[in-house]
C-alpha cells in the first residue's frame, strides 16, 4: 500500500494497455518494485482481490521449456488452466510470466503472447503482465518502463507512510540517497523508520548489512556474472561491471576509455551487460548516452570487490569526471548533463569518487605516520589537494544551480573528511546556506549561514563579503525591514565598486516609492553590468520587470537571456517571457523549440524543488500544450504536478488539473 500513490503516468498507461489488449509487457529493473506495482494497477482496475499466478521465465528459452514452466509454477498444463477458467470465467485473474530472459527463442515468445487470445475470451476478467529485466523487442507495442523512484516519489511514500512526522529535506535527501531509488532498498529504509528517528536510520552505517535484497537477483543472473568473472574471454567486460559499480550515477564509453584502466573496454562489453539486464543505457541526447548499472547488482559487486580495487577505479576517474582549469573547477559534460537531467542521485559520480579517494588518502596517511616520512608527507599533500578539489567541486556545483546536489554533496564531503576538516571547510557551510536560500528553506539557510560566519577568519575579507550578500538576501525574504536596517549599517564596510556595495543598494531603495525605485533600480543594473556583475545585474533587472509592461518587458527580459549563465535565472526570464506571450494568446510565437525549452526548465524546477516557479511553468505549459493538442507534454507534466500538490497538500492545484485532465482525455 506505500507504493499505490507513486508512478501514476506509468499505471495510467498500464490501465490503459490492459483494457485495449488484455496484456502488458513491463521492463523493469532488479529491486524496482515490480509486484508493488502491479498491485497498484490492480487496484486502479478494480482487480485488488484477483487471483495470482506467476511464471518465472528466468531459464526458459523454448517453447518445451515454457510449457514445463507453467506446469510446475502455476500447478497444472496450459490446457487445463484453460478449461479451469471456461468454468469460472466470473473470477479475476492476473498472469505474471516474469524474468523472460533476453535469450528466449521467438517463437517461443510468439507462443507466449499468443495464450492472452485464449484465456480472454473465456475469462474477460483475465489480464496477463509480461516482465523482464531487458527490454524484449517483441513486446515494443505493449511496453512499459518502470524506472528508479525520484526523489519526489520516496517524499511521497514517506510522507503518506508517516503521516504524524514531518522529515526535513535533508532526511528526505538522505533517504532518497540511501535507497538511489530503488523500492526494495527503500523498504529497509521504512523498516527501521518504524522504531527510530530519521536521523538514527541515517546514521546506521551498515543499515543494509545481511540484507536478503539480493535474493531478487535471479540464478542465472548469478551463474552469468560468476561466469563473466572467471572467463578470459570476458575480462574486459567483468571489468565494466566493476567500474560501473565504483561509477555509481553511470558513465559514457567516451569517458569509461579515458583512463589507462578502461581503454581496451569495447561497446560490445555495453551490449553484453545490457542484455543481461544488469545494466540499462540512458540516452541523455543526441550525442551523449550513458550506461548506468541496476544499485542491486552494483551492492553486490562492490561487495565482491577488494578497497584496492575499488581505490584504483577511483583515483583513475577522479581527473576524468572533476576536470582541472586555470580558473577553477569543471564537471566534464556528460555528467553534468545527467545532474541536469536528474538521473542521479546526490551529485553526479564525482561526490562519490572524491569520497573514496579522501578515506583511501586517511588510510595511507594512518598507515605511514611515523613509518615512512617520504610517503607520508606525499599522502598528506594529496589530502590538501583532494580538499582543495572538493570545495572547488562544491562550488562549480552551486555554479550551476544544483541546489539539492550542493547540499548532500557537501554533507557527504564534510562527512568524510570527520575530524581533519580542511582549513577552508566554513566556505561548505557558506554554499549549503545559499543553496538553502535558492530553495526557499530560509530557516535552514540562516543555520548554516551563522555557522560560517562564527568559523570564517577575520582576514578572509572575499567570504566575509559572501556571508553579508547571502544575509541580506535572506532578510529580503523574510523580513525586509532587516535587510535595509542591516544595508544601511554595513553598506559602508565594502567598496563602492564591489558586489555588496551595488546589493546594499539594491536593498536600501526597498524603501523608496515604487516609480522612485524603479528608475534607481535601473541606473544600479546599468552599474552592475558595467562592473560584470551580470547575475546581480540580472538579479535587479528581473525585480524591476515585475513593474514593466508590454515592449519594455520583453526588451529587459532579452537582455537577462543574453547575459545570464546561471540555469535558475535563465529560468526566471524564460517564464515571465513566456508567461507574456500566454497572456497576449500569441500562441502561435510558440515553436517546438520553445516548447523543448519551456520542459527542460519544466524538468529542472521539478528536480531542484524549486515550487513557486514550478507552478507558475506547469500553468504556462498546460496553456500551451492544451492549445497545441500535444498528448505528449500534457502527460507528462500532469503526473509531474499531482506528485508537487500532493506534497505541499495542495489540494486547489491537484482537483483542478485533475478535471482538467479528465477533460482533456475525454475531448
Amino acid at each position: 500500500m506505500d507504493f499505490v500513490s507513486v508512478r501514476l503516468k506509468e499505471v495510467n498507461k498500464t490501465k490503459l494497455l490492459l483494457e485495449q489488449f488484455k496484456y502488458i509487457f513491463i521492463e523493469s529493473g532488479l529491486g524496482y518494485g515490480l509486484s508493488d506495482f502491479i498491485y497498484s494497477v490492480s487496484l486502479t482496475m478494480g482487480m485488488g482481490e484477483s487471483r495470482l499466478l506467476k511464471i518465472d521465465l528466468s531459464e526458459v528459452i523454448s517453447k518445451k521449456q515454457l510449457e514445463t514452466k507453467i506446469k510446475v509454477d502455476a500447478g497444472a498444463d496450459i490446457s487445463q488452466i484453460i478449461y479451469f477458467y471456461t468454468q469460472n470465467s466470473h473470477e479475476n485473474v492476473i498472469f505474471h510470466f516474469y524474468n523472460i530472459s533476453s535469450d528466449i527463442d521467438l517463437d517461443t515468445l510468439a507462443y507466449l503472447r499468443s495464450i492472452p487470445s485464449y484465456l480472454s475470451v473465456i475469462n474477460p476478467n483475465a489480464k496477463f503482465f509480461f516482465s523482464s529485466n531487458s527490454f524484449i523487442r517483441s513486446f515494443r507495442d505493449i511496453h512499459v518502463k518502470l524506472d528508479v523512484l525520484s526523489f519526489h516519489e520516496v517524499s511521497l511514500i514517506l510522507k503518506n507512510r508517516f503521516e504524524e512526522r514531518n522529515f526535513t529535506h535533508e532526511h528526505l535527501q538522505s533517504f532518497h540517497n540511501l535507497s538511489e531509488g530503488i523500492v526494495r532498498k527503500l523498504e529497509r529504509i521504512i523498516y527501521y523508520l518504524e522504531d527510530a528517528s530519521a536521523q538514527d536510520v541515517i546514521d546506521k552505517k551498515d543499515i543494509f548489512k545481511g540484507v536478503s535484497y539480493f535474493e531478487v537477483i535471479s540464478s542465472k543472473t548469478e551463474r552469468q556474472i560468476e561466469n563473466l568473472k572467471s572467463s578470459p574471454d570476458h575480462e574486459m567486460t567483468y571489468l565494466l561491471i566493476k567500474i560501473l559499480s565504483v561509477l555509481k550515477n553511470g558513465e559514457s564509453f567516451k569517458n569509461i576509455r579515458k583512463t589507462k584502466i578502461g581503454s581496451e573496454i569495447d561497446l560490445d562489453d555495453i551490449k553484453n551487460i545490457v542484455d543481461m539486464g544488469i545494466a540499462k543505457t540512458i540516452v541523455i541526447d543526441d550525442d551523449t548516452s550513458i550506461t548506468k548499472m541496476n544499485p542491486i547488482i552494483k551492492d553486490y559487486i562492490i561487495s565482491s570487490m577488494s578497497q584496492d580495487e575499488i581505490d584504483n577505479i577511483s583515483n583513475d576517474y577522479l581527473g576524468i569526471t572533476i576536470i582541472e582549469m586555470k580558473d577553477g573547477l569543471k564537471i566534464n559534460s556528460t555528467n553534468r548533463k545527467v545532474l541536469e537531467m536528474g538521473y542521479s542521485t546526490e551529485g553526479d559520480n564525482g561526490g562519490y569518487l572524491l569520497v573514496n579517494n579522501i578515506y583511501e588518502c586517511k588510510r595511507k596517511i594512518l598507515s605511514t605516520e611515523s613509518k615512512d616520512q617520504h610517503d607520508d608527507e606525499l599522502n598528506k599533500r594529496r589530502f590538501t589537494k583532494l580538499s582543495q578539489l572538493s570545495i572547488g567541486y562544491i562550488y562549480a556545483l552551486r555554479n550551476s544551480s544544483m541546489y539539492n546536489e550542493v547540499i548532500s554533496s557537501a554533507q557527504f564531503l564534510l562527512e568524510a573528511f570527520g575530524d581533519t576538516l580542511p582549513s577552508q571547510y566554513y566556505k561548505y557551510h557558506l554554499h549549503i546556506a545559499s543553496s538553502f536560500r535558492m530553495l526557499g528553506k530560509y530557516a535552514d539557510a540562516q543555520c548554516h549561514l551563522e555557522k560560517c560566519i562564527a568559523l570564517c577568519p577575520e582576514n578572509d575579507k572575499s567570504t566575509i563579503a559572501l556571508c553579508y550578500v547571502q544575509q541580506l538576501y535572506i532578510y529580503e525574504m523574510t523580513e525586509k525591514e532587516k535587510a535595509i536596517e542591516l544595508a544601511k549599517k554595513r553598506k559602508k564596510e565594502f567598496r563602492r565598486n564591489s558586489n555588496a556595495y551595488i546589493v546594499s543598494d539594491q536593498m536600501i531603495s526597498l524603501q523608496k516609492e515604487r516609480s522612485e525605485r524603479i528608475v534607481y533600480l535601473e541606473r544600479l543594473a546599468k552599474k552592475a553590468r558595467k562592473l560584470k556583475f551580470h547575475t546581480t545585474a540580472n538579479n535587479i533587472l528581473l525585480d524591476v520587470n515585475r513593474e514593466k509592461t508590454g515592449v519594455k518587458k520583453m526588451e529587459s527580459l532579452e537582455e537577462v537571456l543574453s547575459h545570464e549563465t546561471s540555469p535558475y535565472n535563465q529560468c526566471r526570464a524564460s517564464i515571465n517571457k513566456y508567461q507574456i506571450i500566454v497572456d497576449n494568446g500569441q500562441f502561435e510565437k510558440i515553436k517546438e523549440d520553445d516548447i523543448r525549452i519551456l520542459k527542460n526548465v519544466y524538468n529542472y524546477l521539478f528536480n531542484q524543488r524549486l515550487d513557486k516557479l514550478f507552478k507558475q511553468c506547469h500553468e504556462i505549459l498546460w496553456r500551451v500544450a492544451e492549445e497545441k493538442r500535444n498528448n505528449e507534454v500534457i502527460y507528462l507534466i500532469y503526473h509531474k504536478g499531482q506528485i508537487i500538490w500532493i506534497l505541499n497538500d495542495d489540494s486547489e492545484f491537484f482537483n483542478k488539473y485533475e478535471n482538467l485532465f479528465d477533460a482533456f482525455i475525454i475531448h
